[in-house]
Formats: structure tokens, sequence, C-alpha cells
């Protein structure tokens, strides 16, 4: 259910309560104009702005209908949905794509593990893998793919 948070005669939020105790496993999702409202969340599954677009607008609810609890505010939270659609659709994990960046920034292996606090070698696992399912031999070409699929 998308419940808007603003209502005429009750706040959403206070419906919440009332509608779990009727259909204890309706998801319920609080729809509202102000990010500031995420705080409000408190048993919902989700938070949406309004101005979500209609392809994060059908992911968030088709997650929230799987199980994750999601908070979406603003464009920002709009980008990290589509990075995140992005990146399941490849198979690239959030790890991995982490790597691709620090690669993209110029960084070797060691450096990548230092700023991330990874073992050298877990970022030579990362970074074969991601290089595997990007169909790349070699950090360039796993960069260029990256950035044709619109990952980076």
């Amino acid at each position: 259910m998308l419940l808007d948070v603003r209502l005429p005669d009750r706040a959403g939020p206070e419906l919440i309560p009332l509608l779990r105790a009727e259909l204890p496993a309706m998801k319920i999702i609080l729809f509202t104009a102000y990010p500031d409202d995420a705080s409000l969340a408190a048993g919902a599954d989700g938070v949406l702005v309004k101005d979500a677009d209609r392809a994060n607008l059908i992911d968030a609810i088709s997650r929230v209908a799987a199980g994750e609890r999601i908070v979406r505010t603003g464009a920002d939270a709009d980008r990290r949905m589509l990075l995140d659609r992005k990146l399941r659709d490849h198979g690239i994990t959030r790890r991995e794509y982490e790597i691709l960046r620090h690669v993209a920034m110029g960084m070797t292996n060691p450096e990548i593990a230092v700023a991330l606090g990874l073992a050298r070698n877990t970022v030579k696992t990362y970074l074969q893998r991601a290089l595997e399912k990007l169909g790349a031999r070699n950090r360039v070409e796993a960069l260029v793919r990256a950035n044709q699929l619109g990952i980076l």
C-alpha cells in the first residue's frame, strides 16, 4: 500500500498500527512530498518521495514486496536506486562497484586496499570478479565496459 503521509483527517503514520492489526502481511510504503518525513517511517516498510520517477517508484514497490525495507528521499536517492538497478542487472556487487570506482580514479590495488580497509588479495579478488562479469580482460577494458553500461 502506498500511504500518503498527510491525509485530510489524520497523519498516515498513525494508520500503520491499525493497518498492521487488520492485515499484518500488508507491505506499507509512506508516500511523501517532503524528504524530512523519512523519520516517520517507524512501522512502515519504506518511504518514498513523491517526485521519484516512474522507474524508481516501480523498483521500490517491487523491492518492498520482496521483503526489503527502503527509504528513498530525493534526487540523490533516485540516482542510487538507478545505479543499484544497473549493478543488479549486470551482476556487479556494491563492493565490486567501489573497487571499479577506485580503479577509475587511477588507484593501484594496494592503494585501493588502504582506502577501503581491505587486504590486497581481497581487492584483487573483487576486481577479478568484476572483470569476469564485465567480460573484460584488463582494468582498462573493465572501465570502458562499465562506462558503456552506465555503471561508471
